[in-house]
């Protein structure tokens, strides 16, 4: 198996909060050429929401949202 293969396997799902939608668009879709599933949202209220219904294996947030900050 390789690197990417494990890896596939530990981080299915990805959390994406952004604010900047082309930036967030495209790191969507790379992650999902590469086989993630990811969800893109773009403030900290719609990321608590979706942290509701869904469990990422991976959150990744933008440092400087319009709602607070990814800390």
């Amino acid at each position: 198996m390789s690197n990417t293969d494990e890896n596939s396997y530990l981080i299915s799902k990805v959390l994406l909060v952004d604010d900047e939608q082309a930036f967030g668009r495209a790191v969507q879709r790379r992650l999902e050429k590469d086989g993630y599933f990811c969800d893109h949202v773009v403030s900290l209220e719609r990321a608590r929401e979706s942290l509701k219904t869904q469990s990422p294996s991976l959150l990744i947030l933008d440092m400087k949202l319009p709602d607070g900050n990814g800390l």
